[in-house]
């Protein structure tokens, strides 16, 4: 039994083809990749067109060209130590804050116990001089 291989190979071609042919056609285009990258902070060089004249002397002419020139203010970015250091930074930062956060609650959490220590001493004073109030006025009336 013999094997044919053209026409094994061109169903693996004709399948790379069209695999290629989808990704081609629902794949990312180029600006949708420069948006992305602008919306993460990202900037391209700025393109200024200078005029230019020049004379020939040969025709006594005088002839007009474009030139573009890329002013480059991109932004540079971090190298892996600046990075390191940002990190750095940013995380003493949060756990200065969470110190702070934490020190306040306890200070809070004591003040209200202080608060419910007091109005609770307030509260048992009020109703033992009622009690008592009562009992006084109990004992004039029925005289015991």
């Amino acid at each position: 039994m013999k094997v044919d291989f053209r026409h094994l190979a061109f169903l693996v071609f004709a399948f790379l083809v069209s695999v290629w042919v989808l990704v081609f056609m629902y794949g990312c285009s180029a600006k949708y990749h420069l948006n992305k990258y602008q919306d993460k902070g990202g900037v391209c060089g700025k393109i200024d067109t200078i005029r230019t004249v020049r004379f020939d002397t040969l025709t006594n002419t005088y002839y007009k060209f474009d030139s573009l020139v890329i002013v480059n203010d991109r932004i540079v970015p971090q190298t892996r130590l600046e990075s390191r250091i940002q990190y750095r930074i940013h995380k003493d930062t949060v756990r200065y804050n969470t110190q702070v956060i934490k020190y306040m609650y306890k200070e809070k959490k004591q003040e209200g116990k202080k608060a419910t220590k007091n109005s609770r001493t307030f509260n048992i004073i009020v109703i033992a001089s009622c009690i008592l109030i009562v009992f006084l006025i109990i004992n004039r009336i029925f005289k015991l």
